[in-house]
């Protein structure tokens, strides 16, 4: 499961690589108008992303010490993995509205949120818990 979330992680890094790069290139025309939209949009999505991954966080098992660690992640897999695509899917939707608008905020506020979920649910953390 590691290596899903690390390729989760590192796919995150690199696009919005590719995204700093190409706006910096070719930045897009301006649309102050559709700025107000785009943020609603990028904070509904990330408010919804939050109240799912809460949800599901508290139906990952908590792994006892005695649990074979195979075993553990067979039940804890499935939520675990849709935590994860959830905070990947809000980290490229804030990446993208980013480009187009340029917002800080919507950089900051959402893309930084959700790479913060995905470290914070990182498989070692989870078995931890």
């Amino acid at each position: 499961m590691r290596l899903v979330h690390g390729s989760l992680v590192g796919g995150v890094a690199v696009i919005m690589t590719a995204l700093a790069f190409v706006r910096e290139v070719a930045a897009p025309a301006a649309r102050p108008d559709l700025l107000p939209v785009f943020r609603a949009v990028a904070f509904a999505e990330l408010a919804v992303a939050i109240v799912v991954a809460r949800v599901l966080w508290a139906r990952i098992p908590s792994r006892a010490r005695a649990t074979d660690e195979a075993a553990w992640w067979r039940d804890a897999a499935g939520p675990a993995v849709v935590v994860w695509s959830l905070a990947e899917g809000s980290a490229l939707l804030g990446g993208v509205l980013w480009f187009l608008t340029g917002d800080p905020w919507i950089l900051i506020g959402v893309t930084g949120v959700a790479l913060a979920i995905l470290v914070a649910s990182r498989p070692g953390r989870l078995a931890e818990r």
